[in-house]
């Protein structure tokens, strides 16, 4: 299960963030101005730490190739898709959970391009206050969930539903 998004614009400042499950912590603004800063920070150590190893062909079609693209903690796994601008999507999710973060936050980008950027009245670097992207993100995640659900049924042996006789 997906717990918090989390996007982070070029200079560290906090352009979106959400709880995306009734599990994630309750987090205020202010932490959550914090925690977005202090992941751009420490991201551009670790990308400047990484410089000597980086190998000259990218592996991440979608983005960057430096700093942090995964953290694994007993209570989640913190994934961050930096794109190309030095945007970075972070999404966490339970440690537990089948889900493939990096096809979500992919997805979450495309959303990004096709409801923000194509906003007339969105400003690049600020907040994203558009409907259609939080409307997106919603589907995205309720699809997902759904998935893993499925996906679960189906490892346990449970069926849910009717039986035909």
């Amino acid at each position: 299960m997906f717990l918090h998004l989390m996007i982070v614009n070029k200079s560290g400042g906090l352009i979106h963030h959400r709880a995306l499950s009734p599990k994630a912590p309750k987090i205020s603004t202010n932490e959550w101005l914090r925690i977005g800063s202090t992941f751009a920070s420490l991201h551009a150590i670790a990308a400047a730490a990484a410089s000597p190893l980086n190998c000259p062909n990218n592996k991440n079609a979608m983005g960057a190739d430096d700093g942090i693209e995964e953290i694994n903690a007993a209570g989640m796994i913190l994934r961050c898709l930096q794109t190309r601008t030095g945007i970075k999507f972070v999404l966490t999710a339970e440690p537990n959970a089948d889900l493939n973060l990096d096809a979500v936050l992919r997805e979450i980008y495309v959303l990004y391009t096709d409801c923000a950027l194509k906003d007339p009245f969105y400003e690049l670097e600020m907040p994203i206050r558009c409907e259609l992207f939080t409307q997106g993100i919603d589907n995205l995640i309720q699809r997902y969930d759904k998935l893993a659900n499925n996906n679960n049924n189906i490892s346990t042996g449970i069926t849910i539903g009717r039986t035909g006789r």
